[in-house]
């Protein structure tokens, strides 16, 4: 029973209106977030995919008529308009009288000057509204037609100039047929490297940055409430009271782990809506071949299938073994909070002392988003797995290219480290140490001297 009261104190001060809050306003910023990505994602798809143009032909030619017919050959719908060419240049209230957003203008003589090999102009407006990806949106759409029109001028210019059919002159322009392979854990697959790169970074980046915001946050917490306790003395009446201190203790980290896993649930659920809304379907649209030996293809598979066939996609097996390693790491720095956190005399110390802290779990992680960790030097490699943070950042790779001797002993030197701060705690906690122990200061130090 003190026990649970004990913990219903911890959790009354740690998981206050204010945390709820600030959990809740994330969660809702996340989602908010995704949801914009995702839009913009597909108004961008609908740009590009609406093969359509607007265009003004001051020319009005033959040519430019048998242009214009190529395009809706190819299912670009062509809408023209008459305009009247702006003196100063300004295309704005043009723009503007059409409610057009782009717009392409054919001046006059441009079949001329094609048919007399010179270099015709041709002239492409966008209005600009705004910043951001949807400012691309307009001009996006334009593409293909654009890319058409050069090529009926190019394949004209080849067959009167020069005589090289549309045939010919596909072959020039391309003239090679690029085949890209992934290999990983021993298997290949029909399928662009950069594609698996960015399926692979976005899987790879969130679990990182959760960890690293539990972590911080979880630490900051706890480091806060204990220092905060000793400094006012209610940690010292309640331990004088006929309360275990083993109770106590059990209470603090009972409670830091609790509002941890909640923080943790939040971000968690958060980061789901938004790297969805960052990914949105492009897995599912790419497709690829899978090679199942020297010159014979496979089956079709999107790049989502390839990225599980090739073993880089998490399994359920994984991802429990990777939410231990979290785990794991969450804990030793809960108890790492707690014993510094003993350590603060004042508001001044306690600042001093979250700096270890941030700085363990800062470096890693920071180094675990631009590189693979298992790329570094010995010495490199040495120096960041003595870190117990980082191996909760690296488990995910670890375990999907195959690394599990590094994975297994990561997690055993967690178990380890965990111990020893846990017996840290308990002796810190048990005795006078945790009245006596302080930071030493230059304000202490100055009160010494002149004692």
């Amino acid at each position: 029973m003190q026990f649970i009261n004990l913990l219903k104190k911890e959790l009354r001060q740690l998981i206050t209106v204010q945390a709820l809050a600030t959990m809740g306003i994330t969660l809702l910023l996340f989602i908010f977030l995704g949801q914009i990505m995702t839009r913009t994602t597909d108004t961008l798809e609908e740009a590009v995919s609406s093969n359509s143009i607007t265009v003004a032909d001051m020319d009005k030619t033959d040519f430019t008529a048998g242009m214009f017919e190529s395009l809706k050959e190819k299912e670009i719908e062509v809408t023209l308009v008459d305009i009247s060419l702006p003196e100063d240049g300004n295309y704005s209230p043009v723009l503007e009288e059409k409610g057009l957003s782009s717009l392409t203008v054919i001046p006059k003589g441009f079949s001329a000057k094609v048919e007399n090999g010179e270099k015709a102009e041709i002239r492409f407006v966008n209005a600009v509204s705004g910043v951001g990806l949807s400012s691309m949106v307009d001009s996006a759409g334009d593409s293909k037609a654009v890319s058409c029109i050069y090529d009926y001028v190019g394949e004209y210019i080849a067959e009167k100039e020069h005589g090289v059919s549309t045939e010919d002159l596909d072959r020039i322009k391309d003239p090679l047929m690029t085949v890209e392979l992934t290999v990983a854990n021993g298997k290949t697959a029909e399928v662009s490297p950069s594609s698996v790169s960015g399926i692979m970074m976005a899987q790879s980046f969130a679990i990182p940055f959760a960890v690293f915001l539990i972590v911080m946050m979880g630490s900051s917490s706890i480091m806060t409430a204990i220092s905060t306790e000793k400094i006012d003395k209610t940690l010292e009446t309640l331990l004088s009271s006929p309360v275990s201190r083993i109770s106590v203790l059990l209470a603090k980290m009972a409670a830091a782990v609790i509002s941890a896993l909640l923080n943790s649930v939040v971000m968690g659920i958060g980061m789901v809506f938004y790297m969805g809304g960052v990914i949105g379907n492009a897995a599912a649209g790419i497709t690829t071949e899978l090679e199942a030996a020297p010159g014979e293809l496979g089956d079709v598979m999107n790049l989502a299938q390839a990225v599980s066939f090739l073993g880089l996609s998490i399994t359920p097996g994984q991802a429990a073994l990777v939410v231990l390693e979290i785990f794991f790491a969450i804990s030793i720095g809960l108890c790492m909070a707690l014993i510094l956190g003993a350590l603060a005399t004042d508001a001044q110390s306690l600042s001093t002392l979250m700096l270890p802290v941030m700085l363990l779990i800062m470096i890693p992680f920071f180094v675990s988003v631009f590189m693979d960790i298992n790329t570094l030097g010995t010495a490199g490699k040495i120096f960041l797995y003595i870190i117990p943070f980082t191996h909760a950042y690296a488990a995910l790779g670890n375990l999907m290219f195959g690394h599990t001797l590094v994975f297994w002993g990561g997690l055993a030197y967690q178990v380890v480290f965990l111990g020893i701060l846990m017996f840290a705690a308990v002796k810190i906690f048990t005795s006078d140490l945790l009245f006596t122990m302080r930071l030493p200061t230059g304000q202490a130090r100055g009160k010494k001297q002149r004692s």
